[in-house]
């Protein structure tokens, strides 16, 4: 075998560990937690408690994040922290027994990452066609949820707001798979949800307000 040859050879093996490994990425740590709240043009002047958001996922989804659960749990906190360092309210709390006007209640219907490769990354040979830029496999985060602004006067649904949001990521051979972080797209997805929502509840703005006279 040729010098040449046996680079190749030794290139396309190299590229089917490299796609096996990132194949077998799984998530770990915050990251899908991860973003930096955007500040929104005004603040809601009512005070506000958020409660445990309920996870309405499907089992396959909760497989899914398996490894960074529990995730109501964790979405719940960084909303209410998104809130709270955004200042969307005039004050935010977290629990059930807290002063406040409005009772946040939120649910999660999509929440989770998966990455999914072409065939033909794992064929010898075949999978150097990545190194031209064909697209080697697709990274995917998918964040759907409810918030419900609820007075905790009477009890009352004073405005319910539902967001999704879809964030893919596709690679080639000139992306670097070993600097890649697993969940970034799901992170993307659910700050983008969570700023449309926050949008929605500053476009609601009296209304809000009138409904707690």
């Amino acid at each position: 075998m040729s010098s040449s040859a046996a680079k190749v050879k030794f290139l396309s093996a190299l590229l089917v560990l490299v796609f096996f490994s990132t194949g077998c990425m799984r998530l770990k740590g915050n990251t899908v937690y991860e973003y930096v709240p955007s500040l929104p043009k005004s603040t809601v002047p009512v005070t506000v408690t958020v409660e445990q958001f309920e996870d309405l996922r499907t089992d396959w989804e909760r497989k899914q994040t398996k490894d960074v659960e529990p995730v109501a749990t964790k979405v719940t906190r960084k909303i209410y922290d998104d809130f709270k360092e955004s200042s969307l309210f005039e004050e935010v709390f977290a629990g059930q027994d807290k002063p406040s006007d409005i009772l946040v209640k939120g649910r999660i219907y999509q929440f989770y990452w998966k990455n999914r490769f072409k065939w033909y990354v794992y064929v010898p040979y075949l999978n150097l066609i990545v190194l031209f830029g064909v697209p080697a496999g697709q990274f995917k985060g998918e964040v759907k949820l409810t918030v419900d602004l609820i007075s905790k006067k009477d009890g009352s649904l004073i405005s319910s707001y539902e967001e999704y949001s879809l964030k893919e990521d596709t690679y080639s051979g000139y992306r670097s798979f070993w600097g890649m972080e697993a969940g970034t797209e799901t992170s993307e997805a659910f700050r983008v949800t969570v700023e449309n929502i926050k949008q929605r509840i500053i476009e609601d703005k009296e209304k809000i307000i009138a409904a707690l006279k």
